[in-house]
């Protein structure tokens, strides 16, 4: 009896004593490893440049209150997908913003290839990033991060003036942005941001899951695709706030949204162009996604230049709400065409706005859906409506609410009688009350 007490008492000296404590600046190559884990965050941790720390699979790191990990030289942290490199708070009831995060400077960043694979440099896989302020804040460099789970942190990642990041096979869970950029970011810090790949992850649960909302920075070659964004209350939240984000190149494609509780795509005011060069012709494009239960809202905001913008071959169903909602514009000839869109609110809203939205075209879509007042709502000049398929059962197919001349040649309206689909619209010249 007294052995089997004494064998208890060991186990609990030996589980009391055996975390490594860390602090200061790395000035060697440096290994935590396995054997001496936890590591306890004792005071802040610079790996300085030239220098090299590695990180084993099975290593947990608990971080005290408010300190970082700034990396300005490599930080190989790259478990397996059965030991798992965990960095979290070291309180007793950790939360959301108890340490700072990971720092990853100009020099401490990766390398990429060109399929966007790992090269060089610093490198997270299969690492837990949680109870940070902002998991990793990626300033002036690109990184590679990969079979990742960023959860419970105030931001996940933060991209400032960032080049060359990949972001892919990850997930972001209770956080209350899983990515994100500063709106109120400037000089260094507020730059542009270049080739980033959001790809293959999923996000679940946070406020917004991607929220890139800088002002007047500009976006080049942007592209989140094949991901999935579920339960969140925005899936991607892009550009908007006083003037907006500058674009070359941004593409949302083949992601999957469904149970988000306000949007599963919120674009807001963008501020224009790049300040020279030449630009794609359709700057920012949304295609090929899934909208389930969950709309697109784009808010062109109004007074500056915007992008001309393509909306094509998604499918959208949205049976508790609108399909796309757009207040403001910018009069660049948007292009919506090819998606199907399902929804018993409106299928299409042209909202009046401080800034009315005007010369957008809607071609080869099909609309349809039992909509408690009108399919197609519109306001604003110059619209067309061509090539499309209208199926409804009740009230009107389009609404035109402003004196501008609508075309809306060419279109199946359900039927091929000329009485009927004179029935299916509402012309403000035709109806004044």
């Amino acid at each position: 009896m007294r052995s089997r007490i004494l064998i208890v008492i060991l186990s609990i000296l030996v589980s009391t004593v055996s975390a490594t404590d860390v602090s200061g600046a790395i000035s060697s190559n440096t290994t935590w490893s396995a054997a001496n884990s936890p590591y306890v965050v004792t005071g802040n941790i610079l790996v300085a440049s030239g220098v090299t720390l590695t990180i084993e699979a099975g290593v947990t790191i608990k971080v005290n209150s408010d300190l970082y990990i700034k990396v300005e030289g490599t930080l190989t942290a790259v478990g397996t997908s059965g030991s798992y490199i965990i960095f979290e708070s070291n309180a007793g009831s950790p939360a959301k913003g108890d340490w700072d995060g990971i720092r990853i400077r100009s020099t401490g960043g990766s390398t990429i290839d060109g399929s966007q694979n790992y090269s060089s440099g610093s490198q997270f896989k299969y690492v837990k990033i949680k109870h940070t302020q902002y998991g990793l804040h990626i300033y002036d460099t690109g990184f590679h991060i990969s079979y990742s789970e960023i959860s419970i942190n105030t931001n996940g990642i933060k991209l400032s003036k960032t080049n060359d990041v990949v972001i892919d096979n990850c997930t972001f869970t209770g956080n209350s942005q899983g990515i994100m950029s500063d709106y109120g970011a400037s000089g260094d810090e507020g730059g542009s941001i270049e080739d980033t790949y959001i790809k293959n992850s999923t996000f679940d649960g946070n406020t917004n899951g991607i929220d890139l909302y800088m002002n007047q920075a500009l976006f080049t070659n942007l592209r989140i695709n094949d991901n999935i964004f579920k339960n969140n209350s925005i899936g991607v939240d892009f550009s908007g706030g006083g003037y907006g984000a500058r674009v070359h190149s941004v593409y949302i494609y083949d992601n999957t949204f469904y149970d988000n509780s306000s949007y599963g795509i919120s674009i807001g005011q963008i501020y224009g162009p790049p300040w020279s060069g030449s630009t794609p012709r359709f700057p920012l494009q949304v295609y090929r996604n899934i909208l389930n239960e969950n709309g697109i809202y784009w808010n062109f905001g109004g007074g500056v230049s915007g992008v001309t913008s393509r909306i094509t071959n998604n499918l959208i169903t949205n049976f508790s709400g609108d399909g796309i909602k757009f207040a403001g514009g910018t009069g660049r000839s948007d292009s919506i065409a090819y998606n199907l869109i399902q929804s018993n609110g409106h299928s299409i809203y042209l909202v009046d706005s401080y800034s009315d939205p005007s010369n957008m075209e809607f071609i080869y879509n099909t609309f349809t859906g039992e909509p408690s007042s009108e399919m197609i709502h519109v306001f604003g000049s110059g619209h067309s409506f061509n090539y499309n398929n209208f199926k409804n059962v009740s009230n009107y197919v389009l609404k035109n609410t402003s004196s501008s001349t609508i075309n809306a040649e060419n279109n199946y309206w359900g039927t091929t009688t000329t009485s009927e689909i004179a029935a299916n619209i509402y012309d403000y010249t035709d109806n004044f009350e």
